[in-house]
């Protein structure tokens, strides 16, 4: 139950974010994700028209992907710490010390796994004597089912620790693109292949703000007539 409730709340940003978008980016993008056979100047300059028509407005949309991101981050962290928290503080140190062990010989009786799964316990057994009364003996219990959360969590581990770190990075990344304008529209200008649709970009990037590049930039990624689309959106600014 536990891991199903964690599961859930890796998901929530993602629920959050489409609750947010609601369909906004593949509808501005006007099917220009997509390889067309016949012609799509009309796609181009309607998804381009709405681009020039609603420049400097879309700084919230930027700012809340951003949030969101920070969101995801502080989900894996706090996961890192409840589940340290729901294991009695020994999950920090538990995956470090379980793939050092792992990685020597498993015959070590100091085995680390024990501490938080132990496979054998003392138990208190109840049974019917032969008198026909219930008598009480201690017992030595196996508990084959911590053989499987060991792993589990040794996994669960590995899975906390990368993607915290990832995040992380990601979002220090993106927090730096979003202090520096000067930088995030280098960027985007670097990631243009071709030289005129570097000059175009160059062009429309001086009258954007965070969420008009959040925008362009996605819409590179995105986009299969991204130069084609850029060259309109300039022409539609100039008008």
């Amino acid at each position: 139950m536990v891991l199903v409730l964690q599961a859930v709340v890796y998901y929530f940003p993602l629920w959050l974010w489409d609750k947010i978008d609601k369909g906004f980016f593949q509808a501005a993008l006007c099917n220009l994700d997509k390889v067309h056979i016949g012609d799509v100047t009309k796609n181009i300059e309607s998804s381009a028209r709405y681009f020039a028509s609603s420049l400097t407005t879309h700084r919230g949309y930027g700012i809340s992907f951003l949030l969101c991101e920070c969101l995801v981050f502080g989900v894996s962290v706090g996961n890192l710490f409840f589940t340290n928290t729901f294991l009695g503080g020994e999950f920090f140190k538990f995956g470090a010390s379980a793939i050092k062990y792992l990685g020597h010989d498993a015959a070590d009786i100091n085995n680390p796994l024990n501490e938080i799964f132990p496979k054998v316990a003392k138990c208190t057994w109840h049974k019917f004597g032969s008198s026909g009364t219930i008598q009480t003996e201690d017992c030595m219990c196996v508990l084959p089912l911590n053989i499987v959360n060991e792993k589990t969590y040794i996994v669960l581990w590995l899975v906390y620790i990368i993607t915290a770190a990832i995040t992380g990075i990601v979002l220090a990344f993106h927090l730096l693109l979003f202090l520096l304008p000067s930088v995030r529209n280098t960027l985007l200008v670097h990631l243009a292949h071709k030289q005129k649709t570097k000059m175009n970009l160059q062009n429309v990037l001086l009258k954007c703000n965070y969420g008009d590049w959040f925008l362009i930039y996605h819409f590179k990624k995105n986009m299969a007539y991204f130069g084609d689309w850029v060259a309109r959106v300039r022409e539609e600014v100039h008008k």
